[in-house]
């Protein structure tokens, strides 16, 4: 969906309210979805789009479809709510909050889940993070019954599964480096440094630097097509997490 359809959407009345009650209501599956797909392209990389959305939504009702059983709906939502907590503006954080309520849902999907569905649920818990400290991260981590060294240990086996990037995921490594760097950058986040560089992170980090590719600049390809090119270069959110990783500093923040 180019700039032009998203105008579109958002100039016909009463559509987007449409394709919300449509997603959060369930009873439609295949039109669930269906709207559900509409909703993360509108949002995506827009913050009119994001804007459309959030004028019309119950956000508490978009928590209640990523904890949904259904895969589909998950990912969709999920999508949603990155896009949100992502590219809205500075007037809605406040109403955003409430999406740290899914991060033990997100958090437990990371620990089990693959593909589409993992990849959108890490990138959405590095969004959430910017409304949190890492001792309410710690926090949530035991609540959804996982311990630190366990999800550091599975960021890694992530990018030891993704050695180079797939068209079907392409923002996998992209997503997982900027968790990454909240890990890092975090209040308390010295103990996720040992954590990070126990797992062998800044060897993983450094065989990313070196394969990255130009189907990382996209959010989702249609075909062989990449749509939605990112705002920041994936190499240098690389270079940022092996500079602090080294001791050295740095700063990319995560907020695309």
């Amino acid at each position: 969906m180019d700039d032009s359809g998203k105008e579109a959407i958002m100039g016909t009345g009463g559509l987007v309210k449409l394709l919300l009650s449509i997603f959060v209501s369930a009873e439609e599956r295949e039109l669930g979805h269906g709207a559900g797909k509409a909703l993360a392209m509108l949002a995506l990389e827009s913050e009119t789009g994001c804007a459309a959305i959030l004028k019309r939504a119950d956000v508490l009702q978009l928590v209640s479809a990523l904890q949904d059983g259904d895969d589909a709906r998950r990912l969709n939502a999920a999508r949603v709510l990155r896009s949100l907590c992502a590219y809205s503006g500075p007037e809605y954080r406040e109403r955003l909050r409430v999406a740290t309520k899914v991060l033990p849902v997100v958090l437990g999907v990371t620990m089990t889940n693959r593909d589409q569905v993992l990849e959108v649920c890490v990138g959405l818990t590095t969004q959430i993070c910017r409304f949190i400290d890492g001792e309410r991260f710690a926090a949530e981590l035991r609540g959804a019954g996982v311990e630190e060294r366990a999800y550091v240990q599975r960021l890694a086996a992530i990018l030891r599964e993704n050695k180079d990037p797939k068209v079907k995921i392409p923002r996998m490594r992209r997503f997982v480096v900027q968790q990454v760097i909240w890990l890092m950058t975090c209040s308390g986040g010295g103990g996720y440094m040992e954590l990070l560089r126990g797992v062998g992170m800044e060897g993983l980090l450094e065989s990313i630097a070196d394969t990255t590719s130009e189907l990382e600049s996209y959010h989702v390809f249609s075909g062989s097509v990449g749509i939605g090119k990112h705002r920041e270069s994936f190499p240098g959110i690389v270079d940022s997490a092996l500079e602090l990783i080294k001791g050295g500093g740095g700063g990319a923040t995560a907020e695309e």
